[in-house]
């Protein structure tokens, strides 16, 4: 890359802000030992809007409509200082002996470690909205147990405005970007936002320097170990660039959401995701909820037929898809909707809908969302692109730690687990010498 502008050095570049790249941070910095330096592609300090519909439109559309797979899949992200965790429900689940099985690695001390960190308790009967509550009723009439929710809020300060997926307003659900304001503040790190790392240049087996661009042109940082962080849709580019074979075995936490109209329903938001039925097998699990960008449609009646009207809402069905989709060099994305995703789905489908009905839904009065993705791993799995200590194989220096690492997805919220192998990388991090 020609006319660097800006050279750095360090000890240690994080390439991402969000769960990963905070959770490492933060136990390294337990060491006091090495200069760090977080390169963050979103700025710090952003204008997102004053309503929900605004912060809505600003984060979750990218130049102006949904991002999507080039087979028609939406999928969400957030480009913006704090990564997915600050749009995110706040679902604090940890990973099953299952998933950690299929990871590798015990991180089961350090998913103790997160939930105490952030505070995470199971969500309190006095936030349980209205409409969920009839929901959760009707699902335990049937035999579907819902459990309260593990979240990361403190809900002495929660109001129960159900805008967790557009920032919270009230700081009650914990906050990468404050975390990292914090230690930023103290002079512990270096944060370098606006900052979009494109490859990082390996010889020899050694990763030797990073490359990236900003507004005010090409960056160079050089160090001594690189970890990247940036999320599966970010680090797969950033590897691939980098000549390492990664992209494959991709999965998007595939979701759809089951809508009832129902004269029992009240007509505001409950906060997202109270309680939720896990499927025995393993493959999804079903959670009241309602979309925000259709809440705030159906607040301004912006619908027409159907929607058109009052009283609605519906239960998620977040389901481990298969990970047979792959992210391209070029930052574009194949995901289609498999036989077994849709067989999976299915299945969800179909016990939403009795729960629907037996809360007072007419069978006619549902309908179901096409599938979309929240949560993309599976790009550089363990055993494939990264070893079990999670350095990516064959190079020295160079590791990943977020939800690309992932053979499979998780069926359910991966911030806990994501945290927790960033944990389990920095307790046992050394510099080569």
């Amino acid at each position: 890359m020609a006319g660097i502008q800006k050279n750095y050095n360090t000890d240690i570049l994080i390439v991402g802000s969000g769960p990963g790249a905070t959770a490492f941070l933060n136990e390294l910095l337990k060491k006091k030992r090495y200069s760090v330096i977080v390169a963050e592609k979103g700025k710090k300090n952003v204008n997102w809007g004053k309503s929900t519909e605004q912060r809505c439109r600003n984060i979750y559309r990218e130049n102006g409509s949904f991002p999507k797979s080039i087979e028609g899949v939406i999928y969400y992200r957030h480009n913006g200082l704090g990564g997915t965790l600050e749009i995110s429900c706040a679902n604090g689940v940890k990973a099953s002996k299952t998933d950690i099985a299929k990871i590798g690695i015990d991180i089961e001390d350090e998913m103790a470690e997160v939930e105490k960190e952030l505070g995470i308790t199971p969500l309190p009967d006095s936030h349980v909205g209205d409409n969920a509550a009839i929901m959760i009723s009707a699902a335990q009439d049937l035999g579907f147990q819902m459990n309260p929710m593990p979240k990361f809020i403190d809900f002495d300060k929660c109001t129960a405005c159900a805008k967790c997926e557009s920032l919270c307003p009230n700081g009650a659900k914990w906050s990468s970007k404050k975390l990292l304001a914090s230690h930023e503040a103290e002079g512990r790190f270096m944060l370098l936002d606006g900052l979009k790392i494109e490859e990082i240049v390996i010889e020899k087996g050694v990763a030797r320097y990073a490359l990236g661009t900003t507004d005010n042109g090409p960056v160079k940082i050089e160090a001594r170990a690189f970890v990247l962080a940036g999320g599966a849709l970010g680090s797969s580019v950033i590897l691939q660039k980098s000549g390492i074979k990664a992209g494959s075995n991709f999965f998007l936490d595939l979701y759809t959401v089951v809508y009832g109209k129902n004269k029992k329903f009240q007509n505001e938001r409950d906060l997202p995701m109270p309680a939720f039925y896990h499927h025995p097998d393993d493959a999804f699990l079903i959670s009241p909820y309602l979309d925000p960008e259709l809440w705030i449609a159906l607040r301004h009646r912006k619908m027409s037929g159907w929607l058109n009207g009052e009283n609605i809402d519906g239960l998620m069905i977040k389901m481990k898809d298969e990970p047979s989709g792959s992210v391209n060099p070029d930052g574009t994305i194949n995901k289609s909707v498999t036989e077994k995703d849709k067989k999976t789905m299915k299945t969800g489908i179909d016990i939403a809908r009795e729960i629907l009905i037996k809360s007072g839904t007419r069978e006619e009065n549902i309908i179901v969302t096409s599938p979309r993705g929240a949560h993309p791993g599976g790009v550089a799995a363990v055993g494939k692109v990264v070893d079990e200590n999670l350095k990516v194989m064959n190079v020295d220096n160079m590791y990943v730690s977020d939800s690309s690492v992932f053979p499979e997805s998780l069926g359910k919220p991966p911030i806990v687990a994501i945290m927790a192998l960033s944990k389990k990388l920095a307790k046992s991090f050394q510099l080569a010498q």
